[in-house]
């Protein structure tokens, strides 16, 4: 209703509620002043907020579903990682970077390789609580997706046997590095990661990222694996098509007896 959406506004999109980043050739005076100008009369929320931390109990198992629908059939498979500035999320991200992209492990396994995949990529999710690193796929029709989950494990399972190499290290901090210094090229994405890395607690970590990156180091990729990737704590969930129903088979029509 209208008054449910004036009320959940008036609540929420509040001056201390926001974060307001101005990037590029702007005179200070004249900004603080168009700030004053456009957000001045917005309101300070009636009650102080109150910081929600949404945190899942520690898993204990295995979560599994699968949904059935008219789609491309795909595998995403999740797992917990500790919230920012936790020092093992920048390993994480070196992780990511074995595993995603044309040059990353998945892509070389699963569609080069096996031809069972479109598409496989890895992605390790940022935030303030509670994190997750996914690995995500696109399965070939009619492909078993017993097979490509096996894969995924198999990939997951190497990782914690042995290190990578100096240069596929090299590679991938070069790649993360490179991404991140180019994104910045633009004022909108400069300013989006500003206020990012500000939610986060400080803007500050914006600057330490790239040597945070660089820090990393090949022997810890091991054990950051065994320490995350435990497959008897996975989430996973499958999207398959829709099962065909069986037709029956209809009993032959016996010729008509003459009277």
């Amino acid at each position: 209703t209208v008054k449910k959406l004036y009320n959940h506004v008036r609540r929420f999109y509040t001056p201390d509620n926001a974060v307001i980043v101005l990037a590029g050739n702007i005179d200070p005076k004249t900004a603080l002043a168009d700030i004053k100008r456009y957000f001045g009369g917005i309101p300070r929320a009636t009650d102080p907020k109150q910081e929600v931390a949404t945190r899942e109990p520690a898993p204990i198992g295995e979560t599994r579903f699968t949904v059935r629908d008219d789609a491309e059939p795909r595998i995403d498979m999740m797992f917990h990682t500790p919230g920012y500035p936790h020092d093992d999320l920048f390993a994480l991200d070196v992780i990511e970077g074995i595993l995603s992209g044309r040059s990353g492990r998945l892509y070389n396994r699963l569609i080069t390789k096996e031809n069972i995949c479109v598409d496989a990529k890895a992605s390790n999710a940022f935030r303030l609580h509670n994190g997750y690193f996914m690995l995500m796929t696109a399965l070939k029709k009619d492909v078993d997706p017993d097979l490509v989950e096996k894969i995924l494990l198999e990939e997951i399972e190497s990782l914690k046997r042995s290190q990578p190499s100096e240069r596929e290290m090299t590679r991938i901090k070069n790649e993360i590095r490179m991404m991140f210094l180019s994104q910045l090229k633009s004022l909108e994405s400069l300013s989006n990661q500003l206020a990012f890395f500000q939610r986060l607690g400080s803007w500050k970590g914006l600057l330490e990222y790239p040597e945070k990156i660089l820090a990393v180091k090949a022997e810890q990729i091991p054990a950051i694996a065994k320490q995350y990737f435990n497959p008897d704590l996975k989430v996973i969930g499958r999207l398959l098509p829709k099962e065909k129903t069986p037709q029956k088979k209809q009993a032959p029509l016996l010729p008509k007896k003459g009277r």
